[in-house]
């Protein structure tokens, strides 16, 4: 990656940016008070989270294969 053009362009490249989004996401959102998040289920719900919030959330839901009981 060439760290001088990118930075001469104006654009962003460091981590803060990511790290701020999983603090938003992850610990605001999956560690509120009285949530017990299971690993496998936490996975599940910041993958929804992430789709969610990328606007993709309907597509990716159309995906999910439906549960028949």
């Amino acid at each position: 990656m060439d760290y001088a053009y990118f930075r001469q362009a104006g654009y962003p490249i460091g981590s803060g940016t990511v790290e701020s989004g999983v603090n938003t996401v992850v610990h605001h959102r999956m560690k509120r008070q009285g949530r017990g998040w299971k690993r496998k289920n936490a996975q599940a719900m910041l993958a929804a989270l992430s789709e969610f919030h990328s606007n993709r959330f309907l597509t990716a839901w159309k995906t999910v294969p439906s549960i028949s009981t």
